[in-house]
């Protein structure tokens, strides 16, 4: 099956290449998670053509909500 046929799921989906990146620190009080790809920065912040997503962190500092 085609990974680009409908019903595979969202955009960022198909290639998977940003949840692949994804890594992560252990501190002794902390732990520091990130995306891999310079374009994650785009979903989390938005830009003026596109809406802020939110992947790791509100605008506030919190955890993002899980999207459906």
């Amino acid at each position: 099956m085609d990974k680009f046929a409908q019903g595979c799921g969202s955009l960022l989906e198909h290639t998977r290449g940003m949840r692949d990146s994804i890594s992560h620190s252990v501190e002794s009080d902390a732990v520091l998670v990130g995306f891999g790809k310079p374009y994650a920065l785009y979903h989390e912040t938005g830009t003026k053509r596109m809406e802020r997503r939110g992947l790791l962190a509100t605008e506030q500092g919190d955890l993002a909500p899980r999207r459906p």
